[in-house]
């Protein structure tokens, strides 16, 4: 039934031992001993395979781990390292973001200081300048035509009462210091009466108290110029890259020269007491060592734009300012300026890059000077000439005014003569050769009849000339009218003088004749001399 057939088909197959042998299945009859052995050693081999794939893989992992690890811990590194270079640039923006505002809301207020400075100079040169043009020509007319009067109006009376007055103290002065030779007209008359003094150092104390309360406001490390430089250094130490990327060591001098402005806000170089040298001021000595580092460098390394941060500053700030003084304040016949104001401008240009040729500013200045040089040798010098009889009193306040002009003349060639070095030397020895001896000292001398005098003269005006300008074969035309003065009517004027006269004076007047012949030769005139000598020694 199907019932009973559903209950076989349940019921276990037989076990093997069971079957009779044709119950076992065909192929299992044919089973040995040395086939299964054989099977299940090469299961062995596959499962061996297995496991040496499976080691493989296990090794490379591990090692892929490992690596991992070491890219985990490398990555927290970088992220640190990146998270401390965020938190810096961060810092560093926001550092420079306000320093450029500070200095935004504070250049306005130190460029109206600045003018304040320019503009009190300014006046005080001027007043000078007018007060010593006012004196010549008072004396001018004073001894008009060589016959001397006195002044008839209140106002002249007082002027002259002050120019004598300043003039002895002047001479005390000199007594006081042990100088006994001076000729009169060499001084630099730049004395003020005391409300002048007054009036003057009142204005000045109120710019400096101004210029004081300028940064009051401001934190150190927004104004100190020190604390400013160890900020961007500190940058260029950790990320030279990107201090390089960012144009910092071309922006710096731009950045820096508000806070070198602020420090020679009351500098003047024409005035006594300042100092000639950037090396003295407080902005020089603190940038001085700005990113030399730790190390030790036996010379400056050029290929860092660094290295001339100073320079920059120098040709930016400094020479601007120069400029400025030669242009408004500087007066050129003024002995003690001009010495001040070479000092200054002769440093720059011996020992500043931007003091060599190709810089705009340098030429500019240099320029400016010659201009001012020039317009003194065109408008200031002026030497009366008076009658023979004037001339020959030596008692007269005429001839003492002659001389007063000659030698403040003199005194003109000898600041133009200054800039022998700085200044273009054919632009020099033509404004000396041509715009002072000739039109003005060579006329003066030859209009004095005492050949003595006249030889002390043309020997004071030769030993100013610089021996470079006739060390070459270039014959000076300027210089004939001297040349003939040397050497032939003052060597007539000895020989007559010495007619009749004693040994004594003829001795003199020999000597006379022999310095002249020095002099020839001091400026290239060995004929002459020769000539000179044969004809009157």
């Amino acid at each position: 039934s199907p019932s009973a057939a559903a209950m076989r088909s349940q019921q276990p197959p037989p076990l093997m031992s069971q079957m009779t042998a044709s119950q076992l299945p065909p192929l299992l009859s044919d089973v040995s001993s040395s086939s299964v052995l054989s099977s299940l050693l090469s299961k062995q081999g596959i499962l061996a395979d297995i496991v040496t794939s499976h080691d493989g893989k296990m090794s490379r992992t591990t090692e892929e781990l490992h690596l991992s690890e070491k890219a985990v811990e490398s990555l927290e590194r970088q992220l640190m390292d990146t998270s401390e270079k965020y938190t810096f640039f961060k810092e560093n923006t926001g550092y420079v973001a306000d320093l450029l505002t500070c200095l935004d809301e504070k250049v306005n207020t130190l460029n109206i200081l600045e003018d304040r400075v320019q503009k009190m100079w300014q006046e005080l040169s001027k007043y000078l300048r007018e007060r010593a043009k006012q004196d010549v020509d008072d004396e001018a007319q004073e001894n008009r035509n060589g016959m001397t009067t006195a002044p008839v109006d209140s106002a002249h009376q007082m002027r002259v009462a002050e120019r004598e007055g300043r003039r002895k103290r002047r001479r005390q002065h000199r007594q006081s210091c042990g100088v006994l030779a001076h000729d009169d007209g060499l001084s630099s008359d730049d004395e003020l009466t005391e409300s002048e003094k007054v009036t003057f150092s009142t204005e000045k104390e109120s710019v400096v108290a101004e210029s004081g309360k300028l940064f009051e406001d401001v934190a150190d490390e927004f104004c100190d110029l020190k604390l400013i430089g160890q900020q961007f250094e500190m940058w260029k130490l950790a990320y030279q890259s990107s201090y390089d990327e960012a144009y910092i060591p071309i922006c710096l001098a731009k950045l820096f020269a508000p806070f070198v402005r602020w420090e020679m806000l009351s500098w003047n170089p024409l005035e006594a007491g300042q100092v000639t040298g950037m090396e003295d001021t407080s902005w020089f000595k603190s940038l001085l060592l700005y990113s030399a580092g730790t190390g030790v460098q036996s010379q400056p390394d050029v290929s860092d734009d660094d290295t001339f941060l100073i320079p920059n500053l120098v040709e930016k700030v400094i020479i601007t300012k120069l400029r400025g003084f030669v242009q408004h304040v500087w007066d050129p016949l003024s002995a003690t300026q001009t010495a001040r104001l070479v000092a200054v401008v002769g440093t720059i240009v011996s020992d500043y890059p931007c003091g060599s040729s190709g810089s705009r500013a340098t030429e500019e200045l240099l320029q400016s000077i010659y201009d001012r040089l020039k317009m003194a040798v065109d408008v200031y010098p002026y030497i009366p000439l008076f009658p023979k009889g004037v001339m020959e009193n030596q008692h007269s306040r005429a001839l003492q005014f002659f001389h007063r002009q000659y030698w403040s003349c003199f005194k003109l060639l000898r600041n133009c003569v200054q800039w022998q070095g700085i200044v273009s030397s054919a632009k020099l020895q033509q404004l000396c050769l041509d715009g002072l001896i000739n039109r003005y000292l060579l006329r003066a001398i030859q209009h004095i009849s005492q050949p003595y005098k006249c030889t002390e003269k043309c020997a004071k005006i030769i030993a100013l000339l610089p021996a470079v300008w006739f060390t070459g074969k270039k014959r000076y035309t300027s210089l004939d009218g001297l040349a003939m003065l040397m050497s032939s009517k003052l060597p007539t004027l000895l020989y007559h003088a010495t007619l009749g006269a004693p040994d004594v004076e003829k001795r003199k007047a020999r000597s006379a004749c022999q310095t002249l012949d020095q002099l020839l030769k001091q400026i290239g005139r060995v004929k002459d001399a020769a000539g000179m000598l044969e004809q009157f020694v």
